[in-house]
């Protein structure tokens, strides 16, 4: 895994490489209204990523879809984009059963699989992926090949590849920082320990959210969970009082990043006080960057390191996902 992580920059590049040789020729983008992107876990991550990259372009509404079954109002005006990195997700499966039958446009990503296998017998555009990831490690490919099909659409410029070329110069510089034992991912996992990480961002950022709370629990085998500013000011921070036992017991982690609304800058600078009422365990973890693709990106390469070694301090191994595997082969029982 950590060496996965390391050789994130080159499968960035590798991604870029796979997206420019795309053919999309017989996508026909002027007729589409909507997208919906339809995928779990890590192969759902790139898609969050993306939507919130193309919400201020406003062309077309974009939902990331997690279930077996899909919204009603996909129709023939529909852009379905099936994404499974090992392409036997029975979820997105069903998925694209029911988009077929609701005359919708489909684009798979994936590995391989059923999921190819489908859409050769549908005859629709499959995006074959590397094989040989944990899902969750293949993060690059399948948000990259979002971001050309997006671009194919007309909902974002060209200039994409420019901020992903940064992104890619960024985290080859920061990565040999990053995985030193006394670096800041190494050190937070040490505070990280035996605690509840509690993970705050704002709306911009809640992809990088969700990712950090699933590397930690799928790479370092702990609990924790997230939750973004400004709603959680309507809600959640009432409930920074009770159990007192558990709350002396978690972690703030607050993502933080320049392309923040301004006002959700002032509401965390209101919040930390409030939080070390009960926890003086309260870290920020700024990102570096120009673009808004290389923030998210500096900070999801962070996160991944930062499990990576929490993963050490629970003296657990990050790749094993056992209790997944188990769950998988009882449901193909039934």
């Amino acid at each position: 895994m950590e060496d996965l992580i390391y050789k994130f920059p080159e499968q960035l590049e590798q991604a870029i490489q796979i997206g420019e040789k795309v053919d999309f020729s017989g996508l026909h983008y002027h007729k589409i209204h909507n997208l919906v992107v339809c995928g779990l876990g890590g192969s759902a991550m790139g898609a969050d990523i993306v939507r919130k990259y193309a919400h201020h372009l406003g062309k077309v509404p974009i939902i990331v879809n997690r279930d077996y079954d899909i919204p009603s109002f996909i129709n023939e005006h529909s852009l379905v984009i099936l994404s499974s990195y090992s392409g036997n997700t029975e979820e997105t499966l069903s998925a694209a059963e029911q988009a077929i039958a609701q005359k919708a446009v489909l684009i798979a990503v994936s590995a391989g699989g059923k999921l190819q296998e489908f859409a050769q017998k549908h005859n629709f555009l499959h995006i074959f992926l590397p094989t040989g990831y944990p899902p969750r490690a293949a993060l690059a490919f399948s948000t990259i090949q979002q971001l050309y099909i997006l671009r194919e659409l007309k909902l974002i410029k060209k200039g994409f590849k420019k901020e992903l070329e940064e992104t890619i110069d960024l985290l080859k510089k920061v990565r040999e920082e990053f995985k030193q034992t006394h670096s800041g991912p190494a050190k937070l996992a040490q505070f990280l320990k035996g605690k509840m990480p509690v993970i705050y961002a704002s709306e911009e950022l809640e992809a990088v959210a969700i990712r950090l709370r699933q590397q930690i629990n799928e790479n370092a085998k702990q609990l924790c969970w997230h939750h973004i500013f400004p709603e959680m000011n309507h809600n959640e921070l009432v409930g920074w009082k009770f159990p007192e036992n558990l709350i002396k017991h978690t972690v703030v982690l607050i993502l933080r990043s320049s392309f923040d609304h301004v006002r959700v800058q002032a509401r965390y600078e209101i919040c930390k006080p409030i939080f070390k009422k009960y926890t003086q365990d309260v870290y920020e973890i700024v990102a570096q960057g120009k673009s808004i693709l290389a923030q998210v990106f500096y900070l999801i390469h962070f996160s991944d390191w930062l499990s990576c070694f929490l993963a050490k301090e629970n003296k657990t191994e990050p790749t094993p996902v056992e209790v997944i595997d188990y769950l998988k082969s009882s449901l193909e029982k039934l």
